[in-house]
């Protein structure tokens, strides 16, 4: 299979005494197999395709290796071409939208194929570029059966993943931060271990401050994030915390070891380039990770846990659609899946609207409160409880147990009520301290029955997860 590709491209580029493909060259290279199940007259088609309208698109492409190429600069692409057109009997016309789709999968084709032969990073998995041109039957049944949430069965798949080894590179640390605290990219690459500290009177309960991000495309910092209403203080999941405190131990050991006790811990990034290895470069270790990059751990990670490239892709195109961007106003498929299943977990859990919008880092939509009422221990102790029932990510033993710690000389009225006429109550009191003696009055007050019945989510919940 020969290809047709106008010899006036330029195939290799020459840097730092190493020799790298152009998309061109990418193209040329690896043509075989990306023409395999195309006849002549295909080819040929395909062919007029990348070297009069694909490659004329693509900014500096004789000058840039196709490693150096983003998902950005293909979506840019997509649009000069939508914007240009074509002409045909003199008169300019726009592309349809089915030779739209056939130009990202001519692209996509490259790009895959050259990441499989290590020339580049996939930075087109998971994105609208996957799809190829199905009938209109099967696209609209894949996209009715696509999920913008995760399944149980998914995120076991996804705590094994992530929560196992604590040496783990940078960007899957990135992902449990997006995942377990409904974090955007940018925000879990800027988090600094300094920014993770136990909540003021509530020793153990453990909070991350966010109030910066990561700039496009860098891994320099910036005040703020996506919004002016992104800074929050969020709960960490328990088993999130533990797991971060292994990492800790491992950064502090590796410095030691280097005798580079000068440098602040607290500075660090929790999410730092790369792995956590004995004998790092502590430059390394100061190092943090892009945006970009947690998005290309996100395949492989994904793709275990069961979350296709197709799926995310019609997600993609949902969200370049707007057609759900306003729930989360996200654009990265990544980051709206993970937050969008933290979203869910939240309502599960009892978290009132309000609540909901402070944690996910958007506005406050209630008359009487406002984003200020939330920066207060208590209130962030509430959200704490309730968010202490998530499955998976915390240390849960008894799904109906609540403790009241009710200190010094003080008394205190608890109202416990049952949801349902059969649910049990057990009540115990704990050992007092030496010389405290505890009083107890107990009233019982009975209503009656008024024949409706609640469900009891939390249950439901719990049971599916230990039953899954």
């Amino acid at each position: 299979m020969k290809t047709l590709i106008d010899n006036t491209w330029i195939r290799e580029i020459h840097r730092n005494g190493s020799t790298e493909y152009t998309f061109c060259g990418a193209l040329e290279y690896r043509y075989r197999h990306i023409a395999f199940r195309w006849n002549p007259d295909t080819r040929k088609k395909h062919e007029r395709e990348y070297n009069n309208i694909i490659l004329p698109a693509l900014e500096n492409h004789n000058e840039k290796s196709i490693r150096d190429y983003t998902k950005d600069d293909f979506t840019k692409a997509i649009e000069i071409i939508k914007d240009k057109g074509y002409v045909e009997n003199g008169v300019r016309r726009q592309y349809s939208e089915n030779s739209i789709k056939n130009f990202q999968n001519l692209i996509y084709l490259v790009v895959f194929q050259s990441s499989v032969y290590r020339l580049c990073d996939n930075v087109l998995w998971g994105t609208r570029f996957v799809l190829d041109m199905p009938d209109e039957a099967s696209e609209i049944e894949e996209s009715i059966r696509l999920k913008k949430s995760l399944s149980i069965k998914q995120e076991k798949c996804l705590a094994t993943e992530l929560l196992e080894d604590p040496f783990e590179e940078g960007a899957r640390v990135a992902l449990l931060l997006m995942w377990g605290l409904g974090l955007r990219n940018a925000e879990a690459c800027a988090l600094n271990y300094g920014d993770v500290k136990e909540l003021e009177g509530h020793p153990s309960c453990y909070v991350a401050w966010i109030y910066k991000s990561t700039k496009i495309k860098t891994n320099l910092l910036q005040s703020g994030g996506k919004t002016y209403n992104s800074g929050r203080v969020v709960p960490v999941p328990e088993k999130i915390v533990e797991f971060l405190f292994k990492r800790l131990e491992i950064l502090k050991r590796i410095i030691n070891e280097q005798g580079m006790t000068g440098i602040g811990i607290e500075s660090l990034p929790v999410c730092n380039n790369g792995y956590l290895e004995d004998g790092s470069d502590t430059n390394n270790l100061s190092e943090r990770c892009k945006s970009d990059t947690v998005s290309i751990a996100a395949h492989e990670v994904f793709e275990n846990a069961g979350i296709t490239s197709r799926q995310l892709a019609y997600l993609d195109v949902e969200l370049s659609e707007g057609n759900v961007a306003s729930v989360l106003k996200e654009k990265e498929p990544t980051a709206y899946l993970l937050r969008r299943n933290f979203a869910t977990q939240m309502k599960i859990l009892g978290l009132t609207n309000s609540e909901m919008q402070y944690l996910i880092g958007h506005d406050v939509e209630d008359a009487y409160e406002s984003r200020g009422e939330f920066v207060d221990s208590e209130r962030i102790f509430c959200m704490y409880h309730k968010l202490q029932q998530r499955e998976l990510l915390n240390n849960r033993t008894d799904y109906n147990k609540a403790e009241i710690c009710i200190k010094g000389k003080t008394a205190e009225k608890i109202h416990i009520s049952a949801q349902e006429p059969v649910d049990p109550i057990r009540i115990t009191i704990g050992e007092p301290c030496k010389n405290l003696l505890i009083g107890i009055k107990w009233a019982e007050e009975v209503e009656n029955f008024s024949g409706k019945r609640t469900v009891n989510l939390l249950e439901i919940y719990h049971n599916r997860y230990r039953s899954c």
